[in-house]
């Protein structure tokens, strides 16, 4: 979470929202708002440090991807935040391109009244 830092009135937003956490935590819903809210303000405080890595990773879009991850890796393990059970990690790598060649792949997918998906089902059943 931003805006908390060492300035006036920035303390003092902290302070206020702090004295908010603090009204009617006798309810349940209430208490456990709170407690949600003080776990993303440690949480936040604990991802402002940036993780020293020994690799070197190219300055290319791929590169700084996974210097990302590589980060979230360190992070997970170094820390004394919850652990993240699933690491599913998607990079975009741009499109590929080949040159056409029609001779490739003409009629090899096609037969007489059928989609060439039909095709292909009948040649492997």
């Amino acid at each position: 979470m931003n805006g908390f830092g060492a300035a006036a009135d920035e303390q003092a937003r902290l302070n206020a929202m702090n004295y908010l956490r603090t009204i009617d935590r006798g309810h349940p819903l209430i208490a456990a708002a709170s407690n949600i809210t003080q776990q993303a303000i440690d949480l936040s405080k604990t991802f402002n440090v940036d993780p020293t890595l020994t690799t070197v990773f190219p300055n290319t879009s791929l590169g700084n991807q996974l210097k990302q991850v590589a980060k979230l890796i360190k992070f997970n393990s170094i820390s004394g935040a919850p652990t993240l059970a699933r690491q599913i990690v998607l990079f975009f790598i741009g499109r590929f391109r080949h040159a056409p060649r029609p001779d490739r792949h003409s009629g090899k997918c096609v037969d007489a009244g059928g989609s060439g998906y039909e095709s292909v089902q009948n040649r492997t059943a």
